[in-house]
């Protein structure tokens, strides 16, 4: 019944607010109640998903990774490490690093000749290490190489420090001088690495059936993403004869944890079998799963 007077107006007025409000408060509990029940819904799927991925993980035998100077190999219950590290690889790759230094000690950001107390430092060092080169385990003609290098790049500093200046022309006709030299040094470092890494592959595959072989899973951690032609990327294509980056050989980024590296792994086989199952396809998950729709939607220019 409403109330026909001036009060009786205010007060039909404050009824309807009052019946608004409370229908308005009714529908937003219902609504929260429901957001709730799909973030709880969301919460344990995922869980779901997760304890699943674990049992991913302990199911994956043979598992080899790829980690640093060694191989770690998961077999059989049994964790076992075999070293790659190759002392002529990191000598040759350390007296390489003078192209490193030397770009950034003359680098324009740098404001040589203001920085001059780092660039004697480090001509000191060349010397210093020179001195040891002849101790080092690598052939006559690498000691004379490396020997050569540090001299050559000793020779570049001293002229900077005489004249107070280093322009990029100089610092180009450098390592264009160099250059020939660093890039035997690198390959007889490959040759070096590539040797002891056979040498540890082919005692891992003694301990593995050929049915095994043909299922090793290797993970390759690197702490971002890999570059084009990765060497144990190229190498372990070779060997497993399957693809960079496929359904045996994937590189883990940005993890060095060995149990972040064990969870990937189980999350790559879960996601491979899902997507096989509901994309009929087992690398559709390794691309963001929305960005199809995406692609289309702002080509049709949403």
């Amino acid at each position: 019944m409403l109330i026909k007077t001036k009060f009786g107006d205010r007060l039909n007025q404050l009824i309807f607010v009052i019946v608004i409000s409370l229908q308005w408060s009714a529908s937003f509990a219902d609504s929260s109640q429901a957001e709730a029940i799909l973030a709880q819904h969301d919460v344990d799927a995922v869980k779901i998903y997760d304890q699943l991925k674990e049992k991913y993980i302990k199911n994956i035998d043979p598992l080899l990774i790829a980690q640093g100077d060694q191989f770690i190999l998961y077999h059989k219950g049994k964790v076992v490490n075999y070293p790659i590290f190759s002392q002529k690889y990191n000598d040759l790759k350390s007296v390489s690093h003078v192209t490193l230094a030397t770009f950034a000690l003359f680098n324009p950001l740098n404001h040589f000749p203001r920085n001059k107390k780092e660039v004697v430092q480090y001509k000191q060092l060349l010397v210093d290490t020179e001195k040891v080169i002849d101790q080092l385990p690598l052939s006559k003609e690498e000691k004379k190489r490396q020997e050569k290098i540090l001299v050559l790049t000793n020779q570049f500093i001293h002229n900077a420090l005489q004249e107070n200046s280093c322009s990029n022309t100089q610092l180009e006709q450098f390592f264009q001088e160099i250059a020939p030299l660093i890039r035997q040094n690198m390959s007889d470092a490959v040759q070096a690495e590539l040797k002891v890494i056979n040498q540890q592959m082919n005692k891992i595959e003694q301990e593995l059936t050929s049915a095994e072989q043909k299922i090793l899973f290797v993970v390759i951690p690197v702490p971002k993403a890999p570059r084009k032609d990765n060497l144990l990327g190229q190498y372990f294509s070779k060997r497993l004869n399957v693809p960079m980056d496929s359904a045996r050989l994937i590189f883990a980024e940005g993890l060095t944890d060995t149990n972040a590296i064990l969870t990937l792994v189980g999350s790559w086989q879960a996601e491979a079998d899902l997507s096989r199952l509901f994309f009929h396809n087992p690398n559709s998950m390794k691309r963001d799963i929305l960005g199809e729709d995406a692609k289309q939607l702002l080509q049709q220019g949403n």
